[in-house]
C-alpha cells in the first residue's frame, strides 16, 4: 500500500487493528465498533524494494514469519535434471544426443535464469521483473509437452529451450534493447 504524508499504510492499519481487536470502527458512525469473529489472517509477501514497500512493524508482530531461502545450484539442478532427463530418455524413443544435451540445459537453464535475476532488477516502472523459481518450472513445463516424433534433433531441442526461455523470460521485458540481450 501507498505511503501516506505521516509515513502509514492506512489499509495496513485497519488491518492491524481488526487483528489486535478483533474488529474496527465504524467511519460513517463514530465510536461505533464493529466485531469481526472467527476470522483467521494468512499472508504473504516479498521482500521490499524495487517499488514495493514494507509492512509497519506494528502489522509484521502480528504474524509468524518464515523466510523460505532458495535451494543450492546442486538442488535445482537435480530436480529439473530428473524432471528433464526423466522425460528425455531412449524408452520414449528420443535420439542420445537429444538425452545428452538435456542434462547440460539444465544447468544452462538455471545459470540463465540466475543471470536474469542479478541483471534484471525490479524497479517502480519494471515491477514485473521478479524472477522466481517458478520460472525454471515454465521452462521445463514447456519443454516436455514436445514427443520425440518432434524433438528429434538436438538442433530442435535447442529450437525448443530458446523459445520457452523466450516465453517465460524475455516476454517480460519491455525495451528491445533488453528483448536483444536475452535472446
Amino acid at each position: 500500500p501507498i505511503i501516506n504524508e505521516w509515513g502509514d499504510q492506512p489499509t495496513n492499519e485497519i488491518v492491524r487493528q481488526t487483528m489486535e481487536m478483533k474488529g474496527f470502527y465504524n467511519l460513517e458512525k463514530p465510536g461505533e465498533f464493529t466485531n469481526i469473529v472467527d476470522i483467521q489472517f494468512v499472508a504473504a509477501m516479498i521482500h521490499p524494494g524495487g517499488g514495493r514497500n514494507d509492512i509497519p512493524q506494528r502489522l509484521k508482530r502480528q504474524f509468524t514469519v518464515f523466510n523460505c531461502t532458495l535451494p543450492s545450484n546442486a538442488s535445482i539442478d537435480k530436480i529439473f535434471g530428473v524432471i528433464g532427463c526423466g522425460h528425455f530418455v531412449r524408452e520414449r524413443q528420443f535420439s542420445a544426443q537429444v538425452c545428452e544435451l538435456t542434462g547440460k540445459l539444465v544447468s544452462s537453464t538455471r545459470r540463465l535464469w540466475q543471470a536474469t535475476k542479478v541483471k534484471m532488477l525490479s524497479t517502480p516502472a519494471k515491477f514485473h521483473y521478479i524472477f522466481n523459481l517458478r520460472d525454471l518450472s515454465r521452462i521445463w513445463e514447456g519443454m516436455l509437452h514436445v514427443d520425440s516424433d518432434v524433438a528429434s534433433t538436438p538442433d530442435v531441442l535447442m529450437a525448443l529451450w530458446k523459445h520457452e526461455v523466450s516465453r517465460v523470460i524475455a516476454d517480460r521485458f519491455i525495451s528491445p534493447e533488453e528483448i536483444g540481450r536475452a535472446v
